[in-house]
């Protein structure tokens, strides 16, 4: 389902730079504000079952610094020599990924601070070596997986408002991977958009150890 106000985007169409701009406009264009708009929109004049329960905050607590982590590997893509194309979607990504951060914080009652320091140190290597391929493989695994992740995380959610917020984030998440699978060469098949295979992350805080975000 995409997000309503945003039609598909084909990849095959144009040549490769133009449609990756194209696409990155569209994903810059939605990420953002999704996050705000949905917090906002998703707030009814009775909030008895819809804010989060304590178990909610839990998992949300989790998917913030997972959030945070990826705009700290995004962040520090940007200056290692990607082309023009890749360090600019860098750019978007990691602000997006940080306005799912704050709006998770938000419904959450936290402070949006601490990311997941096993979860940066998986990826830091393939997000920090300036090549472009790399770079954009490494990113389509880590959205898929945020994508996995906060899939099943709706599923657990007790309250009705983390389930609104989180679902428009995996729409544009799963956009970004997208992208991502362009610029890696990835192919375009089922196979690749769907990303049957990709694992979420245990949503316990014990998993998600942290550290200070913004600490590379």
């Amino acid at each position: 389902m995409n997000p309503k106000g945003h039609t598909p985007v084909d990849l095959e169409t144009a040549d490769p730079a133009s449609s990756r701009r194209s696409l990155i406009g569209a994903v810059g264009a939605a990420g953002a504000a999704l996050a705000v708009g949905a917090l906002v929109a998703s707030r009814p004049a009775s909030a008895a079952t819809f804010t989060p329960s304590d178990a909610d905050r839990d998992r949300l607590n989790v998917l913030m610094r997972f959030e945070l982590t990826a705009t700290d590997l995004y962040r520090a893509s940007i200056d290692t020599g990607l082309d023009d194309v890749a360090a600019k979607f860098a750019a978007t990504l990691a602000a997006n990924h940080s306005a799912y951060a704050q709006a998770i914080a938000g419904i959450a009652g936290l402070s949006a601070e601490l990311r997941s320091s096993a979860l940066f140190d998986r990826f830091e290597a393939d997000f920090t070596t300036g090549d472009d391929a790399t770079w954009a493989t490494a990113g389509h695994e880590l959205e898929t997986t945020f994508v996995a992740t906060h899939t099943e995380a709706i599923g657990q959610f007790e309250a009705i408002e983390p389930v609104n917020l989180v679902a428009s984030i995996v729409a544009v998440e799963a956009r970004q991977a997208m992208v991502l699978a362009d610029i890696a060469q990835l192919g375009t098949g089922t196979d690749i958009l769907n990303a049957s295979d990709a694992k979420p992350l245990e949503l316990a805080l014990s998993e998600a150890d942290a550290e200070v975000a913004g600490a590379a």
